[in-house]
Order: structure tokens, then C-alpha cells, then sequence
């Protein structure tokens, strides 16, 4: 059990890593590309059969396993986007509201940031 716990993090953690382009990044440092690791579905089927034949010898359930965490992947990769997706929506909202509603320090006529208030003559 602990085997397949691990199989999953493992599955997870390349995920996370392409969608939020951490591979991307290393094959840019290193010059050259790297398919098989670039998509989620490949690097979690290798790294979890890689992983669960070293811990568990048994090289067909293992296949199995690898295969079902690759297609797991897939759909771990369709939840990140649609949360980044949702994501975005609502930061765009919040940034573009605030920058609305706020008003410049000092100013009392409403004036939007970045905008100078009036000067009053004494």
C-alpha cells in the first residue's frame, strides 16, 4: 500500500512539474529537449514503473500500475488547468477591481491611483 502511495506522489509531482513548466525551464538551461519528460503522461508512466519495479519485483503489476497512473496523470493534468483556468478569471477580477476602486493617497475627489489630486491655493 505504502508502494502505490508513493507511486502516486511521484505521479503528482511530474505533473505539477510540467504544468507549471519547471521542465520546460530545465530543458531551456540545458539546451536540449526532452520529450519523454515534457509530457505527464510519459514521465509518470516511466518514473512509477521505474519506481514500483525497484520496490516491488513484480514487473506485470507494476506495468499495470504504470499504465493506470499514466492515464491518471492525464486527468490530474485537466484538473490543474481548469483550477488555473478559474484562477486567472478571478485574479483578473480582483486585480481590475481594486485598481478601480482604490483612490490616490491624499486625494478626497475620487481620483483614480496614480492620478494627482488637485492642489488648493491658501
Amino acid at each position: 500500500m505504502l508502494d502505490l502511495a508513493t507511486a502516486l506522489c511521484l505521479m503528482f509531482a511530474f505533473t505539477a512539474a510540467n504544468h507549471l513548466g519547471l521542465v520546460s525551464t530545465v530543458e531551456g538551461m540545458i539546451g536540449h529537449s526532452l520529450p519523454v519528460i515534457n509530457c505527464p503522461m510519459c514521465s509518470s508512466f516511466w518514473s512509477v514503473l521505474i519506481y514500483l519495479c525497484w520496490a516491488t519485483h513484480d514487473i506485470i503489476g507494476a506495468v499495470a500500475m504504470s499504465f493506470f497512473f499514466a492515464y491518471l496523470a492525464l486527468w490530474t493534468e485537466l484538473a490543474m488547468c481548469v483550477v488555473d483556468y478559474f484562477y486567472q478569471k478571478i485574479y483578473e477580477k480582483v486585480v481590475s477591481k481594486s485598481a478601480t476602486d482604490k483612490i490616490a493617497p491624499g486625494a478626497k475627489d475620487g481620483a483614480t491611483p496614480g492620478a494627482m489630486s488637485k492642489l488648493r491655493k491658501e
